[in-house]
Formats: structure tokens, C-alpha cells, sequence
């Protein structure tokens, strides 16, 4: 029996499925869109970016940023701006309180 309610916490991928880890994906991907739109003061960091998705782990302890860079040349370098500044985007989730729990890591990769 336990191990149903186990598999029920975590959808077919292996991600975690309910309404917490959708209320955390929601609120992580709007406060890094606000924080790249208000500037990232690093120069690697340029172009369109647009925050596409978040990507928890099963714990929700970590989360994986999905991120679109337009002109496409300027993805790689972006995506290292947006991980140095990663502490940065870490301290905007834990000051909200609408989740409790906040992913303690934060990365970002682009979409292939």
C-alpha cells in the first residue's frame, strides 16, 4: 500500500505530480522572468531570453530553468550568465511564502 502512494506522488516521468509541484514550477518561472527582465548584470547575458519552463526534481528540492535565447548564438553564453547568477535567482524564491518549500538549487539549460 505504501508504495502506491508513492507512485501516485510522481507522475509517468518520474517528476513530481500534484498541485504543490505545479504551484512551485509556476512561482520559480515567474520570479526568474521578472528578475531577467529587470537585468542580470552580466554581460553573457543578452538577447531575448524567455523563461519556457521548470523542471523540478522528484524531491523538489532542485529545479531546472528551461530557457529561449533568440538571436540562437547567444544561448550557450547566456545560459552561463544565468547559472553564475543562479545564488542570485535562488533568493527571490525563498523570500516568497506562497509555496513553503523552495527549490535550494536552481540551474538553467536551453531548450534543444
Amino acid at each position: 500500500m505504501g508504495d502506491r502512494h508513492a507512485q501516485d506522488a510522481r507522475s509517468s516521468h518520474g517528476r513530481p505530480a500534484g498541485h504543490r509541484a505545479a504551484q512551485l514550477c509556476t512561482l520559480v518561472q515567474r520570479i526568474v522572468q521578472t528578475e531577467i527582465q529587470r537585468g542580470i548584470a552580466d554581460p553573457r547575458v543578452r538577447g531575448m531570453v524567455t523563461v519556457i519552463g521548470v523542471d523540478p526534481s522528484a524531491d523538489l528540492e532542485e529545479a531546472t530553468v528551461r530557457v529561449s535565447v533568440l538571436p540562437a548564438e547567444f544561448g550557450p553564453l547566456a545560459v552561463q550568465g544565468l547559472n553564475h547568477a543562479a545564488a542570485h535567482l535562488r533568493g527571490p524564491c525563498w523570500r516568497g511564502r506562497a509555496c513553503g518549500r523552495r527549490p535550494a538549487c536552481v540551474s538553467c539549460s536551453t531548450t534543444p
